[in-house]
């Protein structure tokens, strides 16, 4: 049983055809779906409440954030106490006892002066440095001695530590 099927495709086709594209509905229609939906007023308000909130959240955090002290590195707290309680022990100028003592023995000291600055720098740059924290170490004891040796009365050289200077 087989049926004309491309009359009927026709015939569908020209009622399709027929149908409006368009259609403008009734103006009194549009007051009656209007009067059901809830104000734009409402919404827009609470999306508004909304963002201001989340502004003041925002600028609530920032101005937190801007306020608290940064962390403190316990690697940075060390060297600094470290640091400063050796410069409680060093003298302010050079001991009297230097003024008779070799020019060499000067030289040396003012030398190891500058060597413990530049490292007290770098270590501000690079607090948890091993090998920095070595050479100051290092350039202490090398200061410890030259203080001994200026004390003495013949100035003599002791070494008492291995160096790893080239």
């Amino acid at each position: 049983m087989k049926t004309d099927d491309s009359r009927l495709d026709q015939s569908l086709d020209r009622r399709l055809a027929a149908l409006t594209r368009a259609h403008a509905p009734d103006p009194a229609l549009w007051h009656g779906i209007e009067g059901r939906l809830p104000p734009h007023r409402r919404s827009r308000r609470l999306a508004i409440a909304a963002a201001v909130g989340g502004l003041a959240l925002i600028v609530a955090t920032l101005a937190a954030q801007l306020q608290r002290e940064p962390l403190l590195d316990p690697g940075r707290m060390t060297v600094d106490a470290e640091a400063q309680a050796l410069r409680a022990l060093e003298p302010e100028t050079i001991p009297a006892a230097w003024t008779e003592a070799a020019a060499g023995l000067e030289s040396a000291w003012h030398d190891n002066q500058a060597a413990i600055a530049e490292l007290e720098q770098a270590l501000e740059r690079s607090p948890g440095n091993r090998l920095l924290l070595d050479f100051l170490a290092q350039a202490r004891r090398r200061q410890a001695r030259l203080i001994g040796q200026a004390a003495t009365e013949h100035s003599v050289f002791i070494p008492t530590e291995r160096s790893i200077d080239t």
